[in-house]
């Protein structure tokens, strides 16, 4: 199958862990799905008390600490965050 030329495919790595080895000389797309900026990744739904991790992924608050108790990792790309939420509510 024959790709287009005119759109590039996002990259696996971002995509999967909102980084990438190669930062800006990666010659894929790094986007983030839109939903994630309304929707909490953990509980799939709308933000309640929208917190920051030290690598950038966003949660509700509750699901932060929750998750933060089960695993001193970020749900998402699984750097520590060393239980540092930073508030954006």
């Amino acid at each position: 199958m024959k790709q287009n030329k005119t759109h590039k495919l996002v990259c696996k790595e971002f995509k999967e862990t909102g980084t990438c080895r190669y930062k800006d000389d990666c010659k894929y797309l790094h986007t983030i799905d839109v939903d994630d900026d309304i929707i909490c990744m953990i509980c799939r739904k709308e933000y309640d008390e929208k917190v920051m991790a030290d690598c950038g992924h966003a949660f509700c608050l509750k699901c932060a600490f929750d998750e933060y108790q089960k695993d001193d990792k970020c749900y998402k790309c699984k750097i520590n965050t060393y239980g540092r939420f930073k508030p954006l509510f």
